[in-house]
Protein backbone atom coordinates (compact mmCIF):
# COMPACT_ATOMS: atom_id res chain seq x y z
CA UNK A 1 0.00 0.00 0.00
CA UNK A 2 2.73 2.35 0.88
CA UNK A 3 4.84 1.17 -2.54
CA UNK A 4 1.27 1.78 -4.46
CA UNK A 5 1.09 5.68 -2.49
CA UNK A 6 4.87 6.50 -3.39
CA UNK A 7 3.94 5.43 -7.22
CA UNK A 8 0.76 7.61 -7.06
CA UNK A 9 2.42 10.43 -5.32
CA UNK A 10 5.64 10.74 -8.25
CA UNK A 11 3.25 10.30 -11.22
CA UNK A 12 1.04 13.22 -9.77
CA UNK A 13 4.35 15.05 -9.34
CA UNK A 14 5.67 14.24 -12.68
CA UNK A 15 2.35 15.19 -14.48
CA UNK A 16 2.53 18.60 -12.49
CA UNK A 17 6.27 18.69 -13.63
CA UNK A 18 5.52 17.97 -17.30
CA UNK A 19 2.07 20.44 -17.41
CA UNK A 20 3.86 23.75 -15.45
CA UNK A 21 6.87 23.44 -17.73
CA UNK A 22 4.70 23.22 -21.11
CA UNK A 23 2.71 26.13 -20.17
CA UNK A 24 3.95 29.71 -21.02
CA UNK A 25 3.64 32.03 -18.02
CA UNK A 26 3.23 35.46 -19.61
CA UNK A 27 5.80 38.07 -17.46
CA UNK A 28 3.32 40.68 -18.66
CA UNK A 29 5.09 44.26 -19.89
CA UNK A 30 9.07 43.98 -19.55
CA UNK A 31 11.09 46.70 -19.85
CA UNK A 32 12.42 48.04 -23.17
CA UNK A 33 16.16 46.55 -23.54
CA UNK A 34 16.99 48.10 -26.25
CA UNK A 35 18.75 51.03 -27.22
CA UNK A 36 22.30 52.86 -27.44
CA UNK A 37 24.94 54.03 -24.99
CA UNK A 38 27.87 55.92 -25.55
CA UNK A 39 30.07 58.66 -24.16
CA UNK A 40 29.84 62.41 -24.72
CA UNK A 41 33.42 64.40 -24.41
CA UNK A 42 32.66 68.41 -24.11
CA UNK A 43 35.61 70.33 -25.27
CA UNK A 44 36.10 73.79 -24.61
CA UNK A 45 35.01 75.31 -21.35
CA UNK A 46 31.11 75.45 -20.02
CA UNK A 47 29.52 78.47 -20.33
CA UNK A 48 28.53 79.72 -16.26
CA UNK A 49 24.55 80.05 -17.76
CA UNK A 50 24.31 75.82 -18.38
CA UNK A 51 21.06 74.69 -17.56
CA UNK A 52 20.74 71.56 -19.17
CA UNK A 53 22.41 69.31 -21.63
CA UNK A 54 20.80 66.10 -23.08
CA UNK A 55 21.67 63.37 -25.81
CA UNK A 56 18.74 63.49 -28.68
CA UNK A 57 17.81 61.06 -31.67
CA UNK A 58 15.89 61.40 -34.77
CA UNK A 59 14.68 59.22 -37.32
CA UNK A 60 14.95 61.45 -40.03
CA UNK A 61 17.42 63.86 -40.83
CA UNK A 62 16.63 66.80 -40.75
CA UNK A 63 13.55 65.74 -38.08
CA UNK A 64 10.07 67.68 -39.40
CA UNK A 65 8.39 66.76 -36.63
CA UNK A 66 8.51 66.48 -32.73
CA UNK A 67 7.38 62.69 -33.02
CA UNK A 68 10.97 61.97 -34.91
CA UNK A 69 12.76 62.95 -31.74
CA UNK A 70 14.02 60.73 -28.70
CA UNK A 71 14.84 62.77 -25.96
CA UNK A 72 17.73 61.32 -23.26
CA UNK A 73 17.76 62.18 -19.48
CA UNK A 74 19.35 65.31 -18.80
CA UNK A 75 23.32 64.91 -18.43
CA UNK A 76 25.97 65.62 -15.45
CA UNK A 77 26.99 69.11 -16.24
CA UNK A 78 30.67 70.45 -15.60
CA UNK A 79 32.33 67.47 -16.67
CA UNK A 80 35.15 66.55 -19.32
CA UNK A 81 32.80 63.75 -20.38
CA UNK A 82 30.10 61.38 -19.58
CA UNK A 83 28.60 58.46 -20.21
CA UNK A 84 25.02 58.30 -21.13
CA UNK A 85 22.59 55.43 -22.14
CA UNK A 86 18.95 55.92 -24.14
CA UNK A 87 16.58 53.21 -24.45
CA UNK A 88 14.24 52.77 -27.02
CA UNK A 89 12.35 50.42 -28.82
CA UNK A 90 13.79 49.16 -32.67
CA UNK A 91 14.57 51.92 -34.68
CA UNK A 92 16.76 53.30 -37.25
CA UNK A 93 17.70 56.65 -36.13
CA UNK A 94 19.33 58.83 -38.87
CA UNK A 95 21.29 61.61 -36.32
CA UNK A 96 22.03 61.63 -32.95
CA UNK A 97 23.25 64.58 -31.09
CA UNK A 98 24.14 66.71 -28.08
CA UNK A 99 21.47 70.04 -27.46
CA UNK A 100 22.86 72.43 -24.92
CA UNK A 101 20.12 74.66 -23.05
CA UNK A 102 20.60 78.22 -21.22
CA UNK A 103 19.46 78.86 -17.94
CA UNK A 104 15.89 80.72 -17.79
CA UNK A 105 15.84 80.20 -21.62
CA UNK A 106 13.34 77.40 -23.29
CA UNK A 107 14.52 75.20 -25.00
CA UNK A 108 16.41 75.61 -28.60
CA UNK A 109 16.59 72.50 -31.02
CA UNK A 110 18.88 74.31 -33.06
CA UNK A 111 21.45 74.39 -30.46
CA UNK A 112 23.41 71.48 -30.82
CA UNK A 113 26.67 71.48 -29.79
CA UNK A 114 27.62 67.82 -31.09
CA UNK A 115 26.81 65.47 -33.35
CA UNK A 116 27.62 61.81 -33.83
CA UNK A 117 29.74 61.01 -36.57
CA UNK A 118 30.76 57.13 -37.70
CA UNK A 119 32.67 57.93 -40.42
CA UNK A 120 35.47 60.78 -41.11
CA UNK A 121 33.28 62.66 -43.37
CA UNK A 122 31.62 64.79 -40.74
CA UNK A 123 29.05 66.26 -43.63
CA UNK A 124 27.32 63.43 -43.16
CA UNK A 125 25.80 62.76 -39.67
CA UNK A 126 26.30 59.05 -38.20
CA UNK A 127 22.77 56.96 -37.71
CA UNK A 128 22.72 53.40 -36.30
CA UNK A 129 19.61 50.97 -37.03
CA UNK A 130 18.21 49.02 -33.82
CA UNK A 131 16.91 45.60 -35.11
CA UNK A 132 15.14 43.67 -32.16
CA UNK A 133 14.62 44.27 -28.92
CA UNK A 134 17.67 42.97 -27.29
CA UNK A 135 20.02 45.35 -29.07
CA UNK A 136 21.91 47.95 -27.12
CA UNK A 137 24.46 49.78 -29.74
CA UNK A 138 27.13 50.80 -27.96
CA UNK A 139 30.43 53.32 -28.50
CA UNK A 140 27.80 55.87 -29.81
CA UNK A 141 30.67 58.40 -29.04
CA UNK A 142 29.80 62.01 -29.69
CA UNK A 143 32.08 65.43 -29.02
CA UNK A 144 30.47 68.12 -27.83
CA UNK A 145 31.69 71.70 -28.20
CA UNK A 146 30.63 73.73 -25.97
CA UNK A 147 31.90 76.70 -27.49
CA UNK A 148 29.52 76.27 -29.98
CA UNK A 149 26.26 76.64 -27.34
CA UNK A 150 24.13 79.70 -28.68
CA UNK A 151 23.47 82.40 -26.11
CA UNK A 152 20.63 84.73 -26.00
CA UNK A 153 21.84 88.04 -27.24
CA UNK A 154 20.15 90.88 -27.85
CA UNK A 155 21.29 91.79 -31.41
CA UNK A 156 19.38 90.75 -34.41
CA UNK A 157 19.45 91.22 -38.48
CA UNK A 158 16.13 92.75 -40.25
CA UNK A 159 14.99 93.40 -43.43
CA UNK A 160 13.20 92.47 -46.32
CA UNK A 161 13.51 89.47 -48.66
CA UNK A 162 12.43 89.95 -52.00
CA UNK A 163 12.28 86.74 -54.09
CA UNK A 164 11.91 86.79 -58.03
CA UNK A 165 10.81 84.13 -60.01
CA UNK A 166 8.55 80.58 -59.06
CA UNK A 167 8.98 79.33 -55.43
CA UNK A 168 10.46 75.97 -55.77
CA UNK A 169 7.36 73.15 -55.35
CA UNK A 170 9.37 71.26 -52.85
CA UNK A 171 10.83 74.56 -51.14
CA UNK A 172 9.55 75.07 -47.12
CA UNK A 173 11.46 77.74 -45.93
CA UNK A 174 14.76 79.99 -46.70
CA UNK A 175 17.77 80.13 -44.40
CA UNK A 176 19.64 83.57 -44.71
CA UNK A 177 23.82 83.55 -44.06
CA UNK A 178 26.09 86.13 -43.20
CA UNK A 179 29.85 86.04 -42.54
CA UNK A 180 33.39 87.22 -43.86
CA UNK A 181 34.52 83.93 -44.64
CA UNK A 182 33.54 80.51 -44.33
CA UNK A 183 35.49 77.46 -44.17
CA UNK A 184 33.53 74.47 -43.17
CA UNK A 185 35.00 71.56 -41.39
CA UNK A 186 32.06 69.60 -40.58
CA UNK A 187 27.83 69.36 -40.33
CA UNK A 188 28.00 71.47 -37.21
CA UNK A 189 30.04 73.98 -38.68
CA UNK A 190 27.87 74.62 -41.38
CA UNK A 191 24.79 74.62 -39.21
CA UNK A 192 26.82 77.35 -36.67
CA UNK A 193 27.25 79.20 -39.66
CA UNK A 194 23.90 79.19 -40.67
CA UNK A 195 22.20 80.82 -37.53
Amino acid sequence: MRKRRCKIFYIIISLLYFITASCHIDPGLEPTKSGFKGTVYFKDKWPENTDQVIVVASTKFPPTAITEIVLGESLPLFQDSVQYEIYTPPEKFAAIGVVWKEKDQPWDVTNIIGIYFDSPNHFVPGGIDIKNREDMIDSVNITAELSKAKRKVASRVQGQIIIKGEWPPLAESVLVAAAHTIVLSSLLELRQRIR
